[in-house]
C-alpha cells in the first residue's frame, strides 16, 4: 500500500486584547520550503508561572487569577527567565535539517498591577518596557549559554489597537547550532525571554516553542512550507486557505495537526479548530482526548511526538501557553488535493495567529 504522509502545522497564539484589522496585522507569506525523508518533532515550554521552579498543576485556575512570575530554572545569575524541554530524536534520525525557534509573550511594561476600585479592578502598569524583545539565550544540556538575536516577526511596541497587552513574536533558526550541539537526548533551554509579571488584564502568558525538521531513512518523503505572519482572529470566524503543495494520486493520506497557543484556558470555553471536508462541504471540528471540541485550547501541553519530551517546569497549567500535536481525521485530505482550509472560531477569546507550516 502507497502513503502519502501531509502533514499540517499550525502554530498560534492566543491572547486576549481589543479587536483591529488595520494596521494590527501582518499578511502571511512563505518562509520556508524543504522536501525531506523524514519527520518532525515539536516542542517547547512556558515562560511563566505562579512559581519561579515548580510546576503548577490546577489546570482549573486561569491565567488571570494568578500573580506571575518569571519561571527560572537553570540556577544562573544571567538569566531572569528560564524553561527547558527536552529534543527526543527517534535512533534511526540521520540529521536535523531545519530548527525554527519561536518566542512570544504578552507584555506591555515590566509588571502590571492590580487594585480593587469602587466599581471595578483597576490594572496599573509599572517599569518601561525594554525595547528590544529579540534578543535571548539558548543552550543545549551542559553547555553554556549563547546570546542570539531574532527576527521580530510582529511588536506592537504599547500602542494602537493591542496597546493593552503588547504582544510581539520573534523567530531564530538555529539549524546550524542544533545540529553542533544536539544528540539522540538533549535538553534544549531557552532563557531571557520576557513578559509582563504581576496581573495583566485578562491575564499574562509567554513561551517558546522549537520546530524540528530531521532526515530519516525509515519515514516517507514529505513537502514542507513554512508560513509567517501576524493575524487576529475575534468573534468572528477566521479562514485560511494553504495552497502550495499537491498531495500525491492514489494512497492513504495521514495528517497531522500542530499548534501553538497563548490564552486558551481551560475554564474559558467556545474555542473550537476545523478543517475543511471538500466531500461534505462543511467543516469538520477536530478534538483529542485531552480536548474538547468546544474547547480545544486549554493551557496544556499534548504535543503528541512518538517520544514523550520532558520538561522544566513540568506544569499540566501552563496558564494560556498551549502546544498541540494531533492526527487528523483519516481522509480528511483527499488525493490529488492541491489545497486545504483551517476555520478557527471563538465566542470569547482572541486569537493571534503567527505561524503556520503545511507538510
Amino acid at each position: 500500500k502507497i502513503y502519502s504522509h501531509c502533514f499540517l502545522s499550525i502554530f498560534l497564539f492566543l491572547a486576549c486584547s481589543v479587536s483591529s484589522f488595520s494596521q494590527d496585522k501582518v499578511n502571511f507569506k512563505v518562509n520556508e520550503k524543504l522536501f525531506v525523508k523524514g519527520n518532525s518533532i515539536l516542542v517547547g515550554n512556558t515562560i511563566l508561572g505562579k512559581h519561579q521552579t515548580k510546576p503548577f498543576n490546577d489546570i482549573k485556575v486561569p491565567n488571570d487569577a494568578v500573580n506571575m512570575k518569571y519561571v527560572d530554572i537553570d540556577g544562573d545569575e544571567s538569566t531572569f527567565s528560564s524553561s527547558s524541554a527536552q529534543i527526543v530524536l527517534p535512533a534511526t534520525a540521520q540529521s536535523i535539517v531545519y530548527a525554527g525557534l519561536y518566542w512570544s509573550g504578552l507584555y506591555p511594561a515590566e509588571k502590571s498591577v492590580m487594585r480593587k476600585g469602587n466599581r471595578r479592578m483597576i490594572y496599573k502598569n509599572k517599569g518601561d518596557r525594554v525595547p528590544s524583545v529579540n534578543g535571548i539565550k539558548i543552550k543545549t544540556s551542559e553547555q553554556t549559554y549563547l546570546d542570539i538575536e531574532g527576527e521580530i516577526v510582529f511588536d506592537a511596541k504599547n500602542k494602537g489597537a493591542l496597546k493593552r497587552d503588547s504582544p510581539y513574536v520573534c523567530r531564530a533558526d538555529i539549524t546550524g547550532y542544533l545540529k553542533e550541539n544536539s544528540f539522540e537526548k538533549t535538553i534544549f533551554t531557552a532563557a531571557n525571554i520576557r513578559a509582563v509579571n504581576g496581573k495583566l488584564e485578562g491575564g499574562s502568558a509567554a513561551g517558546w516553542l522549537l520546530y524540528i525538521i530531521y532526515e530519516d531513512v525509515t519515514e516517507t518523503p514529505k513537502y514542507f512550507t513554512t508560513y509567517d505572519g501576524f493575524e487576529q482572529v475575534i468573534k468572528k470566524s477566521m479562514d485560511i486557505t494553504f495552497d502550495d503543495f499537491q498531495v500525491k494520486t492514489q494512497g492513504d493520506i495521514v495528517s497531522t495537526l500542530v499548534m501553538a497557543s497563548l490564552e486558551g484556558d481551560d475554564k474559558i470555553k467556545g474555542d473550537q479548530c476545523a478543517i475543511y471536508n471538500s466531500e461534505t462541504g462543511r467543516y469538520t471540528l477536530l478534538e483529542t482526548n485531552e480536548r474538547e471540541a468546544s474547547n480545544f485550547f486549554t493551557s496544556s501541553i499534548t504535543t503528541g511526538n512518538k517520544t514523550k519530551s520532558e520538561r522544566t517546569p513540568s506544569s499540566k497549567n501552563t496558564l494560556g501557553f498551549d502546544l498541540i500535536k494531533m492526527e487528523l481525521p483519516k481522509g480528511i485530505i483527499k488525493n490529488n488535493a492541491a489545497n486545504a482550509k483551517i476555520q478557527f472560531k471563538t465566542r470569547e477569546d482572541r486569537f493571534y495567529l503567527f505561524f503556520t507550516a503545511f507538510e
